[in-house]
């Protein structure tokens, strides 16, 4: 897994978006596809791509007290090899920032594939 230089992007979307895609489908709908691409572009999110297996989606996120990287989408075919690049790369370079945690929402089943334990329950009601 490696991070997606913002010269890499034009090569490189085309070949994630549909995973993305299907991960924004259980998404809470803030934002579209185009939405991220551009906030990728901007360097305002992250794209790692593992090529023919998965790409994931981080933003870093700066509290009064803590700095988070925020894993926002992650779709691919490979959950074993996904964990594994999360420990390997991801978390590393998050760690390399100053991020004090990694955070990620999404089906309760990511809580057991990447080790992560729950710090909440995250409700909506559309109005």
């Amino acid at each position: 897994m490696y991070l997606v230089k913002p010269n890499q992007l034009a090569d490189v979307w085309p070949l994630v978006h549909a995973w993305i895609e299907r991960a924004m489908d259980c998404s809470t709908g803030d934002e579209n596809s185009l939405d991220v691409l551009i906030a990728i572009a901007r360097e305002q999110y992250f794209l790692f791509h593992e090529p023919d297996k998965f790409a994931a989606v981080a933003q870093i996120q700066n509290h009064p007290r803590h700095k988070i990287c925020f894993v926002a989408y992650v779709g691919g075919t490979d959950l074993r090899l996904i964990k594994e690049s999360f420990h390997n790369v991801l978390f590393p370079w998050a760690k390399k920032l100053g991020c004090y945690a990694v955070r990620c929402c999404g089906r309760s089943g990511w809580r057991r594939v990447m080790d992560m334990y729950d710090v909440g329950t995250a409700l909506q009601l559309n109005l």
